[in-house]
């Protein structure tokens, strides 16, 4: 059935073959797909075509270099493939073939598989897109406060050196004194020096602990919002 369709909507004149019997001239459409060369091809050499639309010599053939190229197509090189005539399933200055899907296509007959419309499949593709995009912010804030931790002014002054040993502070540390941030105005953090470094950072600092705490993120415009660190003394 699939062979009579393509041969129907072909309006196949017998193009590949030998013309037998009268023939009179005529206008035919030929389908036609921008690829990409994986090797150096030939005008006219047939072709298969992969699902990245790139064309080769090797495996199954279902197209020709543009034949009218007067020097060979480079690696790289764009150019027109010629659909075999007879193979397309559809001609309407866009075509359907059995070898080269679309991402509609593709989809179309995923969303089949699960017995479900497209329209389905794409709704629970923009959730799960949101639920990604909302892993990957919090994936970036806690390597921001990982980072933030490692770099607070916090020394180590067992070894008897007088400038110390900078050793941070632990990542879970951090989120304790965040979770306060948001529950209160003002937090102790350590000496002065640890104070100056978190109210430098405040508004990034406390952006960060709410998307990995996931709460509501601070208003900074508005004061009685603004937390503020201070030292322990």
């Amino acid at each position: 059935m699939a062979q009579k369709a393509r041969a129907k909507m072909s309006g196949d004149i017998g193009i590949g073959k030998l013309i037998a019997g009268d023939a009179a001239k005529d206008a035919i459409h030929i389908a036609t797909i921008p690829l990409v060369a994986l090797e150096t091809l030939s005008p006219g050499q047939h072709i298969s075509i992969n699902q990245n639309l790139e064309a080769s010599s090797a495996n199954k053939h279902i197209a020709i270099v543009d034949p009218f190229l007067n020097k060979p197509v480079l690696a790289g090189q764009k150019f027109w493939g010629f659909m075999y005539p007879g193979s397309i399933e559809s001609l309407r200055h866009d075509w359907t073939h059995p070898d080269i899907r679309d991402d509609r296509q593709v989809l179309d007959a995923f969303a089949a598989s699960l017995g479900i419309s497209y329209d389905e499949l794409i709704s629970l593709g923009k959730e799960n897109k949101a639920e990604l995009a909302k892993q990957d912010k919090k994936i970036k804030a806690k390597k921001w406060l990982e980072d933030f931790a490692a770099d607070v002014p916090y020394y180590d002054y067992s070894d008897n050196n007088y400038n110390g040993k900078r050793i941070g502070y632990s990542y879970d540390y951090v989120l304790e004194i965040g979770q306060q941030a948001l529950e209160k105005k003002y937090v102790c953090v350590g000496d002065d020096s640890t104070q100056d470094y978190f109210n430098e950072h405040r508004e990034n600092f406390m952006k960060n602990i709410s998307i990995v705490l996931d709460a509501e993120e601070l208003d900074f415009d508005n004061d009685e919002h603004r937390p503020y660190f201070s030292c322990a003394c």
